[in-house]
């Protein structure tokens, strides 16, 4: 099992084994929660996108969402983000408990 603390950077050799584990993982889920600044792998959302119709939810940064997304919005890899009640997007500060829908 792979684990990452707050504030702790991948090395750059070392993310396309997080995204390789990530997928292994989502592979036969039935419960998935994510807590993530943005999702852009192409392989993580291929899985979450086979995902779909399971329990899922999760919560975004929605800048960085953006970012990625830019000239994607009609991509269906990107059906989470695109109003998808079950994910929300988070504060804009840290210390702010507002949570908004994307």
């Amino acid at each position: 099992m792979r684990s990452l603390l707050p504030g702790q950077a991948l090395p750059a050799d070392s993310r396309a084994g997080y995204a390789a584990d990530i997928q292994s993982r989502l592979k036969g889920a039935r419960k998935i929660r994510v807590i993530a600044m943005l999702v852009s792998d192409p392989g993580i959302l291929t899985s979450l996108l086979a995902l779909k119709t399971r329990d899922i939810k999760g919560v975004l940064d929605p800048h960085e969402m953006k970012v990625v997304m830019k000239n994607k919005t009609n991509d269906p890899k990107f059906w989470f983000a695109n109003g998808d009640p079950r994910f929300v997007a988070g504060g804009g500060r840290a210390e702010s408990e507002e949570i908004v829908v994307l």
